[in-house]
């Protein structure tokens, strides 16, 4: 990429880990980890408040915008990380999106323990099982630019060794075929996620 800046997504369902990841790797690079809840909270980059669901909607065009003002202006790469961080950063500018993934029953579990309401909760964890957070990512960069990471299991001194690896290009950006409905459907409890699905609201972004 010569001279020209690199930007790199993290993005994922919340509560897989995303943050802790993206701010221990920009640590280790030297790189800015731009959070863009942080920034749309601090900015204004709202386009209001969703009642039933408990959260701001982001305002998705300003934000895009700010991020490549940030981008211009700094003299560093920029790891932009948020759930929807793959549907503002511009798909041109994009190097690399790392998606990380989370078992669904792990899952509830860290964001009950963050005081998640029953919906939110339930949201999150359906989005997780349905790869809503990567489908979304494959449609807008394509495989080529999206590595998956199951944080799981995995420490975090583990996951940033391997997000370096394919960021230093000595592996290839791959795809784990994660198949969450099989593995709930096994253990007999798919249902109990999904029996009561709701119409959550499709293409709004919130934090």
């Amino acid at each position: 990429m010569g001279d020209r800046k690199r930007i790199i997504v993290v993005t994922g369902t919340p509560g897989v880990g995303k943050s802790s990841l993206a701010r221990a790797l920009a640590d280790r690079l030297g790189w800015i980890a731009l959070d863009l809840s942080d920034l749309s909270l601090r900015e204004g980059f709202l386009k209001g408040y969703d009642e039933s669901r408990g959260t701001w909607v982001i305002d998705e065009g300003r934000l895009g915008r700010a991020i490549m003002r940030l981008l211009r202006a700094s003299n560093s790469n920029i790891i932009a990380v948020g759930h929807y961080a793959h549907a503002v950063v511009p798909p041109e500018e994009v190097e690399l999106a790392l998606v990380l993934r989370c078992d669904p029953r792990v899952l509830e579990k860290r964001l009950r323990d963050r005081g998640y309401g029953e919906d939110k909760v339930l949201e999150n964890v359906e989005a997780e099982i349905l790869d809503s957070c990567l489908l979304e990512a494959l449609d807008r960069l394509g495989a080529s630019r999206i590595h998956e990471i199951d944080m799981t299991e995995l420490s975090l001194e583990e996951a940033i060794g391997e997000a370096l690896e394919v960021l230093s290009k000595r592996k290839p950006p791959s795809l784990l075929g994660i198949d969450w409905i099989g593995a709930l459907e096994r253990d007999g409890c798919l249902e109990r996620y999904l029996s009561g699905r709701r119409n959550w609201p499709q293409g709004r972004k919130g934090i």
